[in-house]
């Protein structure tokens, strides 16, 4: 039921172990920098999740995760709603959004394959 993309990641996991959090041990490094640059975007990140947030994390079934994002949004929201309006907050936010997006770009996969192998994931990100 899986894609030939996600069995490709599951696989790499599998061999080399799935990284913690967003550290690679020299095994899985070494691993990662021989593949070719395509390859190795699909190991360390999903694009899709990038671009797409809260949305494909629910739609792969990682509720808890929407939830824990959701409410890191909600906050961030209300906290930036009292800031006054300037270009270096404007800033600021930008670069925040950019960053969350990447984290939840890079932990995606790691959350499926535990989801899917260990029948596990839990309230953390």
């Amino acid at each position: 039921d899986l894609s030939e993309k996600w069995k490709y990641r599951f696989s790499f996991y599998e061999q080399y172990g799935a990284p913690g959090f967003q550290r690679f041990t020299p095994e899985q490094q070494a691993a990662i920098n021989a593949l070719s640059f395509g390859d190795r975007v699909k190991i360390i990140a999903n694009v899709w999740a990038f671009f797409f947030g809260i949305f494909y994390l629910a739609v792969l079934g990682l509720w808890r995760q929407v939830v824990l994002v959701f409410g890191i949004i909600v906050v961030y929201g209300v906290v930036f709603l009292f800031l006054p309006e300037n270009v270096l907050f404007s800033f600021i936010d930008r670069i925040v959004g950019l960053v969350m997006a990447a984290y939840i770009a890079g932990r995606t996969n790691i959350w499926y394959y535990q989801k899917k192998t260990q029948g596990q994931i839990g309230w953390t990100l």
